[in-house]
């Protein structure tokens, strides 16, 4: 049976997603990405998630409120 791994990488950085995700998509595990937390929450909301690599310096969501999904 395949187990396919849902990685969600978290970045406000575009070649920072881009060098994480190829390196996942080598592996084998399907990408999802944000570029801010907002869409973040809405994809971890809505996807079955495995792996989350976040930036812990965006902004866009309080902490209080990731906290809940990351932490």
């Amino acid at each position: 049976m395949d187990i396919t791994h849902n990685v969600l990488i978290v970045d406000d950085e575009k070649m920072i997603r881009d060098a994480v995700s190829a390196y996942f998509t080598r592996m084998g595990w399907r990408i999802f990405e944000a570029d801010n937390g907002q869409d973040a929450l809405a994809l971890f909301e809505k996807t079955p998630i495995s792996f989350v690599i976040l930036d812990l310096m965006l902004v866009a969501v309080k902490k209080s409120r990731h906290e809940k999904y990351f932490f």
